[in-house]
């Protein structure tokens, strides 16, 4: 590195190399989300090792074009935030949530059943959910499905009165479903897989007349991506 000498003060200053730059310090806001993303990530993997650990599951058949929102618009509280949330009320068990649009859709079907019968379905959902990237699919969600997903009760037993774990929708044309976290400010899409799918409709398939109807309004040739979405994560 060379030197230049200046007139006025009789110093010698050190030549500075010209184009070499600085690295900046993130800032406040990147390093907020940064430690956010962190914290999600971390609240995702202990969900998923509860899934895993489940006693019981509820999967329902929901109706894909009757989602409504709040008076108002968008309603965290309807939306169930918070994993231990569900809906309330009247419409309890005629609506599902649906939590990052803060709205709610009819209930077509459901059906309860011990984890152990459905370990393959709780094993898929649990890896989705843990993955640390997720694309979020589609802009768009049309749910077909709903699960809700239950731990541990306390000595009485009662079933009814089991810890929810996790409670969410999923669109397969979409190819997302959703995730609430404890805060009560934030869900999200993550990505669906082929597996999931076949390990949701082996025990609520969809009723034909149902499939057509959603084919007719969201025909096949606009369904594309699944192979990118599903691959690994790096």
């Amino acid at each position: 590195m060379g030197v230049i000498r200046s007139a006025a003060a009789s110093v010698w200053l050190p030549l500075v190399a010209v184009g070499i730059s600085v690295a900046q310090e993130p800032s406040a806001a990147d390093r907020f989300y940064v430690r956010i993303d962190a914290a999600r990530a971390e609240y995702r993997q202990a969900v998923a090792e509860e899934i895993r650990n489940a006693t019981e599951v509820e999967i329902l058949l929901l109706r894909f074009d009757d989602v409504a929102y709040a008076e108002g618009g968008y309603d965290a509280t309807v939306a169930g935030y918070g994993q231990d949330s569900r809906s309330e009320g009247a419409d309890a068990d005629q609506r599902f949530p649906i939590a990052p649009y803060g709205a709610t859709t009819s209930v077509l079907a459901k059906k309860r059943l011990p984890a152990k019968r459905c370990q393959a379905l709780l094993d898929a959902l649990a890896m989705q959910i843990e993955r640390p990237r997720h694309t979020g699919g589609a802009l768009c969600h049309f749910p077909v499905h709903g699960l809700r997903v239950f731990g541990e009760g306390d000595a009485t037993g009662q079933s009814g009165d089991l810890p929810l774990i996790y409670s969410g929708t999923f669109c397969w044309l979409c190819e997302n479903f959703g995730f609430a976290y404890p805060d009560g400010h934030g869900a999200e899409w993550l990505d669906t897989t082929d597996a999931l799918r076949d390990a949701v409709e082996k025990f609520m398939p969809v009723p034909a007349a149902e499939l057509q109807r959603f084919q007719e309004k969201y025909p096949p040739k606009r369904r594309a991506g699944r192979a990118e979405r599903n691959a690994p994560a790096q």
